[in-house]
């Protein structure tokens, strides 16, 4: 799992920060968005993190992206990797760093087919972010909804495809029912007006 971060930290970068923005809880990476860029997302800094383990390196999100690979090619089994975040802090980001280091483990093993999702993924971004972002007091491109990007691959580790989608079903239907909630009480008002009224004028009646 990866929390939400634009920037991070590696042993081949530390000479030119005098800081880390990213560091581990458990399994967990946990960073700070800097708010400008840091030269530590670079081709070298990519290979440094490649078949390394959490201790040899410094806390980064390449190195969550390299465990997910390598451990899903030992034991044949899915992996997830969840970033999540305030507005602002980077979520977005990380995700591009986490597909970026993926793909750049696929092409390090002659696989000419990563770069084909690599070029899918780019092109799908675009158009989710047109659809879905807004500006936030914390950020000026901000994603107003939830988004799954799923990377296929074969037994050998080779990416064939890649599918993203808007997660905002489930806030629709949490809406809707909302909605439906409130309509059955404000229904629900009405008819204890009513009755209310019908006592007033049957008090009256009989009076």
């Amino acid at each position: 799992s990866s929390s939400s971060s634009s920037s991070s930290s590696s042993s081949s970068s530390s000479s030119s920060l005098s800081w880390s923005p990213q560091t581990y809880i458990g399994d967990i990476l946990v960073a700070v968005n800097p708010f400008r860029q840091l030269p530590i997302y670079t081709p070298e800094v990519q290979r440094d993190y490649r078949r390394r383990t959490k201790l040899e390196r410094a806390p980064h999100v390449y190195a969550v992206a390299d465990a997910a690979y390598h451990y899903m090619l030992e034991t044949s089994e899915n992996q997830c990797c969840l970033i999540s975040g305030e507005s602002g802090a980077g979520k977005t980001e990380s995700a591009k760093y986490v597909i970026k280091q993926i793909i750049s483990l696929c092409n390090s093993e002659g696989m000419e087919a990563g770069r084909k999702v690599e070029q899918q993924i780019l092109a799908v971004n675009p158009l989710l972010e047109a659809f879905g972002n807004a500006q936030t007091i914390m950020n000026d491109n901000s994603s107003r909804f939830g988004k799954y990007t799923e990377l296929i691959f074969d037994g050998y580790g080779q990416g064939s495809k890649s599918r993203s989608w808007k997660k905002k079903k489930k806030k629709k239907k949490k809406n809707k029912r909302w909605r439906k909630r409130e309509r059955e009480r404000e229904r629900e008002r009405e008819r204890e007006k009513k009755r209310e009224r019908e006592k007033v004028m049957n008090s009256l009646s009989l009076s």
